[in-house]
């Protein structure tokens, strides 16, 4: 019987889970963490307090289990950079997260090479990725020390290795999508040729032993976030999609393993590495879920987010809400009147996080019977109805609240003994009844274009990856 210990580093919180015999959750605490925005798009976090966020869970968790655990398991929130020693291990810069929108000069002065960097990576050009804000933070914050994501500081930090996981290097802008190499040429664009380079690591191997949380155990099953929940969905063949609502909603579409044609605007990259194979996926972000949510109980509308169903009208009425908050378009609210209610605006932004999905949805060209869902907002019935409504397909939601960590720890687990399978680590059906479309289709197809219409778009924008 294997025991795993798995930390879901999140933009919010850290959680860390003690994960046994099929997927049963023995324990699980959660820290805080703090995030300071900054003039000019600044978003970051202290990595020190990461850190002992983490130990101070991971110890709650595991002494609360009553168990040896034989094995630590990583999920990180992926795009999130910062500078360190690599003797020491101590930063040298906070942690720039991947809402920061800093770095998007870096990107105005590539926009020229933005057509190669597609054809290479299968990204975008875009500050959300992780190469211009590594750029950015040596021409802005320090020279010193060697540039990553929180996955390899973490990792140097666990086991003294050097080492970031497959899924987490193709979202760089760095990596080749076909090899899954670092590349020369996109190193050299974007003036780090000479920075000394994490190795890659399958997401189903031993990176390395640690002893922080008792006894020495390996550290194995490290991922990005979002494809660590997409392998919990199951989501293991092409064509499946799942939506995680979050601090921002992310929808991904497993693609296969195949890496896709790259349309001028794709968004594909492995979704994880299992016994030197890659699977891939396409994605798509919601720059606000949870932090729209967030604002209307800043401003006095909402009183709290837990309560969100209880302050939530059945419709929004005329109101219509676009939740951007981010640094190319701020949030709009329309449709306003007199008569409209308190509920009723909170309907609207839950509305919108639902309709800013869908276009995420068509945008894929996704296809599914049933959209699968995961992450915090999932509790909200409201939620679930309005994106079943707006997209015409039944939602079922995972009815775990540690979706990240199940998908890291099967992948520990999968490190550790390879008599077993992905599959047969991923059992058990853990989703929740679906919950049915409402409003009819000329309803929902009134509603999103009302919404094209105050977000700006006169149509769903051009698919990015197709599935």
């Amino acid at each position: 019987m294997t025991t795993v210990l798995a930390i879901d580093q999140g933009t919010t919180a850290t959680k860390a889970v003690v994960i046994g015999t099929a997927g049963k959750v023995l324990a699980h605490a959660t820290e805080k963490v703090v995030t300071t925005t900054l003039p000019g798009g600044g978003v970051e976090q202290d990595p020190e307090e990461i850190y002992r966020g983490m130990l101070v869970a991971g110890a709650k968790a595991v002494a609360q289990s009553g168990r040896r655990i034989d094995a630590l398991a990583l999920a990180t929130q992926g795009e999130s950079v910062m500078a360190f020693d690599p003797a020491t291990g101590t930063p040298l810069s906070p942690l720039v997260t991947w809402q920061d929108r800093r770095a998007e000069q870096v990107c105005r002065r590539l926009d020229q090479h933005a057509e190669e960097i597609v054809a290479a990576t299968g990204l975008r050009l875009s500050s959300y990725f992780t190469a211009p804000k590594l750029a950015w933070l040596r021409e802005h914050v320090t020279g010193e020390g060697v540039v990553s994501t929180i996955d390899a500081w973490l990792l140097h930090r666990l086991t003294g290795q050097f080492a970031t996981d497959a899924a987490t290097a193709s979202r760089s802008l760095l990596v080749d999508l076909d090899s899954g190499a670092w590349n020369a040429r996109l190193l050299e664009l974007f003036g780090l040729d000479r920075e000394r380079l994490p190795r890659i690591v399958g997401n189903d191997e031993v990176v390395g032993e640690t002893s922080v949380f008792g006894d020495r155990v390996p550290v194995a099953g490290v991922i990005l976030d979002q494809p660590a929940a997409l392998l919990a969905q199951r989501c293991l063949r092409a064509g499946q999609v799942k939506v995680t609502y979050g601090t921002g909603a992310f929808l991904l579409a497993n693609l296969g393993p195949l890496p896709p044609a790259r349309p001028a605007r794709a968004t594909c990259s492995t979704a994880w590495q299992i016994e030197q194979a890659r699977t891939f996926c396409s994605d798509g972000q919601v720059f606000a879920a949870a932090t729209a949510l967030s604002w209307l109980v800043k401003v006095g509308v909402l009183e709290r987010v837990e309560n969100l169903d209880a302050s939530c009208a059945a419709n929004p009425g005329g109101a219509v809400f676009v939740p951007s908050f981010d640094e190319d378009s701020g949030a709009r609210i329309a449709g306003l009147e007199l008569g409209t209610r308190r509920d009723q605006v909170v309907a609207a932004a839950v509305y919108g996080i639902a309709a800013s999905v869908a276009e995420l949805y068509d945008q894929a060209g996704a296809r599914v019977e049933v959209l699968l869902a995961d992450g915090g907002l999932t509790n909200s019935t409201c939620l679930l109805q309005a994106q079943a409504n707006l997209l015409q397909i039944p939602v079922r939601a995972y009815t775990g609240a540690h979706a990240t960590a199940q998908g890291a720890a099967a992948l520990a687990r999968l490190a550790l003994d390879r008599a077993t399978t992905i599959e047969l680590e991923l059992a058990g059906d853990r989703l929740g009844k679906p919950v049915l479309p409402k409003w009819a289709p000329e309803q929902a197809e009134h509603y999103r274009a009302r919404w094209r219409e105050v977000a700006g778009r006169a149509q769903p924008d051009p698919v990015l990856c197709g599935v």
